[in-house]
């Protein structure tokens, strides 16, 4: 039992890291978000909330984090799309076209071997 309480003195608890996972996750999308359309101030926490949000209902706590959101293959196209969803009611029209078109420019680019995607969990 010693032995227990000296290990768990020195590792973070398992929700612990997996707090910190999600809001990295959803500050790396916010980040590209931010790099493809303008935001105001309301719209940029609304993506946060909205990416936070995301992450949380697809990766159960202590699933491992990068095997939640997977970045290749045909997850990878699901989040992509899961992600456009995600932004329907923060984006207005002008902005979902043009991330839409970046998305699906990468996703293209992705299935024709051409590179990696970055959607959800990418990095």
């Amino acid at each position: 039992m010693l032995e227990f309480t000296i290990y768990r003195a020195f590792v973070p608890p398992r929700t612990e890291q997996h707090q910190v996972e999600l809001e990295s996750y959803a500050s790396r999308q916010l980040s590209n978000l931010v790099q493809s359309v303008r935001l105001s101030d309301e719209q940029k926490d609304q993506a946060y909330q909205a990416f936070y949000q995301e992450a949380h209902n697809s990766i159960p706590e202590g699933e491992e984090f990068s095997a939640g959101l997977r970045m290749f293959g045909p997850e990878a196209v699901d989040n992509m799309e899961t992600q456009l969803i995600t932004l329907e009611g923060i984006l207005n029209e002008e902005q979902m076209s043009t991330y839409r078109t970046q998305v699906q420019t990468r996703m293209e680019t992705f299935q024709s071997g051409g590179g990696r995607p970055r959607g959800p969990g990418g990095r």
